[in-house]
């Protein structure tokens, strides 16, 4: 079985883990789409059950708000880690996706972390077509999603597990999916097509 064939079955169901590292020559900026991709199963749950969470005019507005690239990490930064703080990591194999009101024992999975960091900035008036979601895979761990926000052209990830913002090609991650920044129903597969046994392999282990 092709990769094409596996991504099917591993957008059933997206779950969390730890990373391992991966290797890239000369990346670029932003994380490359490779083709159109079905979306992962829990996001398009979200969808139905809350349409306006996910209208595309959600994600193209942008705000007024004079940004610079250093307020712009600024604001990331300082999101990220509240939202790392506030939430409990708790595993959902159900993979129900929502935003998690930051309250007192705060639980969530790492879709949720993502959610609710984007909802976050955006109150924050952070502009709305400079973030998307996008899934990566550990090797021998699992599947894991993080929010993606594009500064100067450059794809930096607000990931559950750190602190850290960093670009996404500095991060131990084997990319799947990215969604459109600008119509949140299109997603992108962005693993490469080849017929490699590593590659194929890889993406029967997502599975």
């Amino acid at each position: 079985m092709g990769v094409r064939d596996f991504f099917s079955t591993i957008m059933l169901g997206i779950t969390c883990a730890p990373a391992l590292a991966t290797a890239a020559e000369s990346p670029p900026p932003s994380i490359p789409a490779v083709s159109v991709a079905e979306p992962p199963a829990g996001y398009t749950q979200m969808c139905r059950r809350d349409p306006a969470i996910c209208e595309a005019a959600n994600f193209a507005a942008v705000h007024d708000k004079n940004w610079t690239a250093k307020s712009l990490i600024g604001t990331l930064k300082h999101v990220n880690r509240s939202v790392n703080s506030a939430i409990r990591f708790r595993e959902d194999r159900s993979e129900k996706w929502n935003a998690v009101p930051l309250t007192k024992g705060a639980s969530g999975d790492c879709e949720d972390y993502a959610i609710t960091k984007r909802m976050q900035l955006l109150a924050l008036g952070f502009p709305a077509n400079k973030l998307y979601y996008s899934v990566a895979y550990v090797p021998r761990a699992g599947l894991h999603t993080v929010l993606i926000a594009n500064v100067d052209g450059t794809d930096l990830v607000l990931d559950s597990r750190t602190p850290w913002i960093e670009r996404w090609s500095d991060t131990p991650y084997v990319w799947l999916l990215k969604q459109s920044a600008s119509d949140p129903s299109i997603w992108y597969s962005t693993f490469p097509e080849t017929d490699d046994s590593n590659t194929i392999a890889l993406a029967a282990l997502a599975s």
